[in-house]
């Protein structure tokens, strides 16, 4: 659709490209990563690519990507795993599991791999972060999102619900992409 094409035509352009695609449901936030993805690939800008999402679309996610643009991920926990550090310079194009992810050895692993070029999370309004009184907690989600926004040049975040009516909420997750874009919640 010319919606998701625009996008992809302005993404490509960009040098180091950290966004939130937050279209709607059903308004092809896969298919417009799919197509960003199999440019940055034709192009060589994309050699590394890992792909968080919820448990129950990883499947949906390798299926999309290979039927549609003939990109061939691997998924963590079901076509290899990582033992080590080695697994994440092996597999280059991964999807995971953002509850796989999450724990504390596995993010050591990839921090201690090569840098991805991109890192896509899907239903990005799980990275969240709350503010009670002056104290902020972040979730380990959102964790996972701080310590792999330096470790890939591009972040790509999808979300229909980036908001949720939650100043501060949203604020982190824009803080993940560009912490000067907002000087506050407000």
């Amino acid at each position: 659709l010319p919606h998701q094409i625009l996008l992809v035509h302005d993404l490509v352009a960009q040098p180091e490209r950290r966004i939130l695609v937050a279209d709607e449901v059903g308004l092809g936030k896969t298919i417009e990563t799919g197509m960003l993805l199999r440019e940055l690939v034709a192009r060589g800008e994309a050699d590394r690519v890992l792909i968080v999402s919820p448990a129950g679309l990883v499947k949906n996610w390798q299926n999309e990507l290979r039927e549609c643009f003939r990109l061939r991920f691997s998924i963590l926990g079901h076509d290899f795993q990582d033992h080590g550090t080695a697994s994440w310079e092996t597999h280059a194009s991964v999807i995971a599991s953002i509850d796989t992810l999450k724990q504390p050895r596995r993010i050591q692993r990839l921090l201690a791999a090569p840098r991805w070029d991109v890192v896509v999370f899907d239903e990005a309004h799980h990275l969240t972060a709350y503010k009670t009184g002056g104290k902020v907690r972040k979730t380990e989600n959102y964790k996972l999102a701080e310590a792999l926004k330096d470790h890939s040049r591009d972040l790509v975040l999808l979300s229909a619900t980036p908001h949720q009516g939650n100043h501060f909420q949203f604020w982190m997750l824009a803080q993940l992409l560009n912490p000067t874009l907002f000087r506050s919640p407000e």
